[in-house]
């Protein structure tokens, strides 16, 4: 049985691993005076990329990621992983990922120390899921 999610259940579940996952990490390396809304964003990104990434696992496991009104707004099949809606909702997502990975790379330019180390690596991660999934979607295309 596939358990569909409304956006604020998503967005809620995505808020509760993203939080504690900066803080804790924050509190390892000793960071205190990082805007942390920002480390909030790229991690949430980052959700959005694992969830992508991992899209079709996670579907024949029975966990939909795309909340019940995108997968209405875009009349996607969960069946058909291949489909053109599927596709144009990746598309979408992967514009809007861009983005926000833009300017939070605009931000970075004025972290200091470990704060600019920290955000980078965890840039260069999805940066790199990332580029998987943009691959993966124009073969599919």
């Amino acid at each position: 049985m596939l358990r569909k999610r409304d956006r604020w259940v998503l967005g809620g579940y995505i808020d509760n691993m993203v939080i504690p996952y900066i803080n804790i990490a924050l509190k390892i390396f000793d960071l205190f005076n990082v805007p942390k809304k920002k480390l909030y964003d790229l991690a949430k990104c980052g959700f959005i990329i694992d969830f992508i990434y991992d899209l079709e696992q996670d579907i024949q496991l029975g966990y939909i990621n795309i909340s019940k009104e995108e997968i209405e707004r875009y009349n996607i099949d969960l069946k058909k992983l291949d489909s053109k809606n599927l596709n144009l909702w990746i598309s979408d997502k992967i514009i809007y990922i861009e983005r926000k990975v833009g300017k939070f790379e605009q931000e970075i330019r004025k972290f200091k120390g470990l704060s600019k180390i920290f955000a980078y690596s965890l840039l260069k991660k999805r940066k790199t899921k990332l580029k998987t999934i943009k691959k993966n979607l124009m073969s599919r295309i």
